[in-house]
């Protein structure tokens, strides 16, 4: 019994704590990446000189050894994958279009990518025990390794259950690159290939002229397989064993009491499949958007629970659905993200604006804030001649629209704003949809659905309303690299001159604040006869001589087939348009369902935004001190040493890079000095990326910015938030409103 019963119970001991301490740290925040790094390089060391030591000992405890020391660095490559510190996470999800071959091709690449370094330390323990007798380290990180590739393509290839709980958080965006069907022909072979394996082994190790080394060593090396065969059942088996691997500190809920419970190690999927499962339906049920995300979490100390749900007999004794457990476990998931949005209470005050009053919760007597974020970029939404013209639509027509555009809806405002803004853009025509967001959704899906066999290219960073459109029209697309423009030609080529194809872009991205190569965007487009589709939300109103947008600056405005814009942010109102052709506008208004089945906008809206453009046509007084105030918002925190992301544009990206400390630097802002600025997460930026976007206009002063930049040093300081270099960079603004101050002190000066 102790001849092989130790071996095995030495096997599944070890196994399950190095698992255990492997998943603990692949679910850790990305800030304890140098301990957690550190003190697993350490273990790899110790491993490697154990290794040496027991190279030439054939002894039972010698197996024991090697065993332990395979195992510890076969841990140590996966914690160095899982925490980015040799090749990074390849955590990309496979897009839900593209064709089955095309997702095996990618998740082929996506595995090999991770292997590069396991090669490397394979061959490192080859050379180590190359005339070594005892090379049970060498043998178990192998068969690890086998096993878990064998793990990676069975999930690929498609299996009928997935036990998400199960998988490490590098794993998991996997998913994605399968589809739940019938049990795929690799794994059986898998599993029948390891079950020989074991039995061989097992043979092996109890044969009559077995050594001590070779009973222990064998025992120890089947327990291994037969752990790893449980491993792939479980793959295919939908049971929940999550919390046989919960570490950490954690904390009950009490206004959520349940008995189940999901660490922040886990990935949205895992939790919608469970609650999936809770609620007796079937993972389909829910949108493969949802079901598919792979996200990884911020906060590892702080345990969400779920209460499972319970079924019901009915009459016929199927099941009862629990409908809104579904929603509690999604919002439970942002929760515990750190994603979920809290909106605040303002109320916008036209003549004081940038300052408004913020009625909290739990007080009752409102606030004055100073709001640092807002998307009416130039006031306009509460410039009087606007604030008028609103008026007087709504005494003169009343409040609403009366229909849809065929419906008695084409009242006189949109026509004549349709007008002003065909003029803006020096287009023929030019359409009015309710928002920009559906603006982008109809007229991309009906303009690349009306081209025969369309590609569609687009930038890998553009708006979710874009992405949306572009998913609508049904096209083949391919994304080229932000901004560019040698990838984006690269595709033209490969496409052909031929094929229909239309670029799809932004002007100026409103994250990251960059603004696009548009001129030579356009010039690929002409020389490879593609259309061209500008995005130009962000800079319509603010940039060009009459605000017609960055394709204006550049003077570039003919040379784009179709130019979309917004009414609600420069412009100040509500709205989205698209200006190209009579034949362009015409088709988009015959064929998009979201314009024909929506109702129009109000006369009083359409109204105020036909002021607006034509003020701006006219003024370039709000565009002078927008772009003053911009430069001198981003001169000032450098001078105070905030990191602001770099750019040329308006936008002031002040970068936190973490969700939990980025929500608290917006709630300390608000609460402690009166400033509102939201905080941005993912999905609308990248994981690692979040920040406070900080948007300067018009209206706001030196003393308005003094006060940011006070707030925003006490905040950083009492958060623990990192500084760069204090830089003091010479303003050089053409015809600033006010003289332009060199330094923080002088600034703050002249504002008290």
């Amino acid at each position: 019994m102790t001849t092989f019963g130790l071996p095995i119970l030495y096997t599944i001991l070890l196994w399950w704590f190095s698992t255990g301490v492997i998943l603990y740290l692949d679910g850790l925040d990305r800030r304890t990446f140098i301990w957690s790094m550190s003190g697993s390089t350490v273990l790899l060391g110790v491993s490697l000189w154990g290794l040496t030591l027991s190279s030439g000992d054939t002894s039972a405890w010698g197996a024991f050894q090697a065993f332990a020391c395979g195992l510890a660095i076969w841990g140590w490559q996966l914690v160095s994958f899982y925490m980015g510190y040799i090749t990074g996470p390849r955590k990309v999800a496979s897009d839900a279009n593209i064709t089955r071959r095309r997702r095996f091709s990618q998740a082929v690449a996506a595995c090999l990518y991770h292997e590069l370094t396991v090669c490397g330390s394979a061959a490192v323990l080859i050379v180590l025990t190359w005339d070594a007798s005892n090379k049970m380290g060498l043998w178990t990180f192998l068969l690890l390794w086998g096993m878990h590739q064998s793990a990676k393509f069975n999930i690929f290839l498609g299996v009928p259950n997935l036990g998400e709980a199960l998988l490490p958080q590098h794993l998991r965006y996997l998913q994605s690159f399968m589809t739940k069907k019938p049990m795929n022909p690799l794994f059986p072979v898998s599993v029948t290939v390891s079950t020989v394996i074991t039995l061989l082994l097992a043979q092996k190790a109890i044969a009559t002229d077995a050594t001590a080394f070779d009973a222990a060593g064998y025992t120890i090396l089947a327990t291994l397989m037969v752990l790893a065969i449980a491993e792939h059942w479980f793959l295919v088996t939908p049971i929940d064993l999550n919390g046989l691997w919960t570490f950490g500190v954690k904390t009950e809920s009490t206004d959520t009491p349940t008995n189940r419970e999901i660490t922040m190690g886990d990935q949205p999927s895992n939790i919608v499949s469970l609650c999936t499962r809770q609620a007796g339906g079937e993972a389909g049920l829910l949108p493969a958007s949802v079901a598919h995300r792979s996200v990884e979490t911020q906060d590892p100390q702080n345990v969400t629970r779920f209460k499972p749900m319970t079924t019901s007999e009915s009459d016929m004794g199927s099941p009862t659905i629990k409908y809104q457990q579904y929603f509690e476990c999604a919002i439970a998931r942002l929760k515990a993200e750190n994603r979920y949005r809290v909106f605040a209470d303002l109320e916008r005050d036209a003549a004081a604006f940038p300052v408004a009053l913020w009625r909290p919760d739990d007080e009752a007597e409102p606030r004055e804030v100073t709001i640092w974020c807002s998307n009416d970029y130039l006031g306009m939404g509460g410039k009087a001649e606007v604030v008028g013209a609103a008026v007087r639509a709504a005494q003169r027509h009343g409040a609403g629209a009366g229909g849809t555009r065929n419906i008695s809806g084409t009242h006189h405002p949109i026509v004549e704003l349709e007008a002003e803004l065909a003029d803006l853009h020096g287009k023929e025509a030019a359409l009015a949809f309710t928002s920009g967001w559906i603006s982008n959704l109809a007229s991309i899906s009906t303009i690349a659905g009306l081209l025969p066999k369309c590609l569609i290219l687009t930038d890998a960073l553009n708006h979710n309303s874009m992405i949306e459109g572009i998913r609508r029209s049904g096209c083949e697309k391919q994304l080229w690299r932000h901004n560019d423009v040698a990838h984006l030609e690269e595709l033209l080529i490969a496409a052909g001159q031929d094929r229909a194809k239309l670029i799809v872009f932004e002007s100026l991205y409103s994250m990251d604040g960059d603004i696009a190569p548009v001129a030579e965007i356009a010039r690929l487009a002409k020389k490879y006869n593609a259309m061209t589709y500008v995005d130009e939300v962000h800079a319509v109103g603010m940039y060009g001589s009459r605000g017609g947008g960055i394709c204006e600056r550049e003077g570039i405005m003919d040379q784009i087939d179709v130019i979309e814009g917004t009414l609600a942010k420069g412009f100040g109102t509500l709205g989205g348009y698209i200006t190209a052709s009579s034949i362009i506008i015409d088709a988009v208004r015959s064929y998009a369902p979201q314009f024909i089945f929506t109702t129009t906008l109000p006369p009083m809206v359409a109204a105020s935004a036909c002021a607006a453009v034509r003020h701006l046509k006219a003024s370039s007084e709000e565009r002078t001190r927008h772009q003053y105030m911009a430069a001198l918002t981003k001169h000032a925190l450098r001078a105070a040493g905030l990191p602001i992301l770099e750019n040329s544009s308006h936008i002031v990206p002040l970068m936190v890079c973490d969700a939990s400390l980025c929500k608290a630097a917006s709630d300390m802002l608000l609460k402690r000095h009166a400033i509102y600025i939201q905080p941005i997460n993912y999905p609308t930026v990248e994981i690692g990326t979040e920040r406070l976007r900080i948007t300067p206009t018009p209206r706001h002063n030196e003393a308005h910015l003094v006060e940011l930049v006070e707030a925003l040093v006490d905040v950083w300081k009492t958060l623990g938030l990192p500084f760069n270099e204090a830089e003091i960079i010479p303003l050089r603004i053409n015809k600033a409103a006010e003289p332009a101050r060199c330094t923080f002190s002088d600034l703050k000066q002249a504002a008290e």
